[in-house]
């Protein structure tokens, strides 16, 4: 499985740095790589280095000092699981890492020549600010105020009192220190997200915003597999909590969304790509994968505060523009896309 792809260009050429998990045929678990392509042309790439095993020597305690012994290939924490994300600290020869199925965020310093990656910090359970967060998925990285920011979506946390699975929240650390990041909000301040996806600060009409792939967000339970919705914040910096916005969904003329995993901002400032993978589980429950471009219509603030309940009292409804949506069987529960302007691209996908 591929999840998150980023793309780059260095000395000329198209690399990509792709997240890929593959599931054991036993189920328990989902052992992950980092892994670079170099793009050559349009439709070739080839595997320029890779990232296939963590060292944990800086964490000889961590998980009874198991990832230290010889029965670190025996334990799946002592590996990437179900690996979502992968990005390039700014400024540093750091990969940062949502390792989602082991419910944490890691700093990884890359041994290309060994295919090793030595794990250089960990945020998980026990940080002051990780209030029983599980399963992150995306992380985007950016510098503000002379901060190193990052921004980490959850799809659930340990909160049993409300539901088994999918209480998801977005979080803002600052990461200006990857030893010791500080937590500086978390989104909704109140409740949790139906197994949001994806999040990302982003300016769309002139206005920075928190946008978020609420990929249960129209359902009307927790474990539906299906039911997504557009999630729309007002982004207030650093020290506030964004102010929730909305929900968008499609006219009432198409069906619903499925259970969004992305929305993406276009370089025009205006659109945005939603991508839609069908069902939760990537089976087949009557709603199709697909994409699909929108616009926001004119938001103000609600006075709601944007959190998921199965009766949507803390939720406000708006419905976007569509300017197209596209289903199509070659799509098989798309995940993650970048809008990547032409004249950003290496002489691999530009054509020369």
């Amino acid at each position: 499985m591929v999840f998150e792809v980023e793309h780059r260009v260095e000395a000329g050429e198209d690399l990509l740095l792709a997240s890929l998990a593959s599931r054991l045929p036993s189920g328990e678990g989902a052992p992950g790589a980092i892994v670079e392509l170099l793009v050559t042309d349009r439709d070739e790439a080839t595997v320029s280095r890779a990232v296939r095993e963590l060292d944990f020597s800086a964490f000889p305690e961590l998980y009874d000092g198991v990832c230290v012994t010889e029965d670190a290939d025996l334990d799946i924490r002592c590996s990437l699981n179900m690996i979502h994300t992968a990005r390039w600290m700014p400024g540093a020869d750091l990969l940062v890492a949502s390792d989602t199925s082991n419910s944490r965020i890691l700093w990884i310093r890359p041994d290309w020549g060994t295919r090793v990656g030595v794990v250089e910090s960990v945020l998980e359970v026990g940080h002051p600010d990780w209030q029983k967060y599980r399963y992150p998925n995306g992380i985007h990285l950016w510098e503000e105020d002379g901060r190193v920011l990052m921004l980490s979506t959850f799809k659930s946390a340990n909160a049993a009192d409300v539901a088994r699975a999918n209480t998801g929240r977005v979080v803002l650390w600052d990461v200006s220190d990857p030893y010791a990041p500080v937590g500086l909000w978390a989104f909704p301040e109140r409740g949790y997200l139906a197994a949001v996806h994806n999040a990302i600060v982003a300016e769309v009409g002139g206005v920075r915003h928190l946008l978020y792939a609420h990929s249960l967000g129209q359902a009307s339970d927790w474990m539906a597999e299906t039911g997504g919705s557009v999630g729309v914040a007002l982004y207030n910096g650093l020290d506030v909590a964004p102010t929730y916005l909305g929900d968008g969904i499609l006219p009432s003329s198409e069906d619903a969304f499925g259970f969004l995993r992305e929305v993406e901002p276009m370089p025009d400032g205006e659109r945005l790509l939603v991508l839609d993978s069908g069902c939760q589980a990537g089976g087949d429950c009557g709603t199709p994968p697909g994409a699909a471009y929108v616009r926001l219509p004119s938001l103000s603030p609600s006075g709601l505060g944007g959190a998921f309940s199965p009766e949507h009292e803390d939720q406000h409804w708006f419905t976007v523009e569509l300017e197209d949506l596209r289903t199509h069987k070659a799509l098989h529960a798309p995940y993650e896309a970048d809008a990547i302007p032409r004249a950003a691209l290496g002489k691999g996908l530009s054509g020369g």
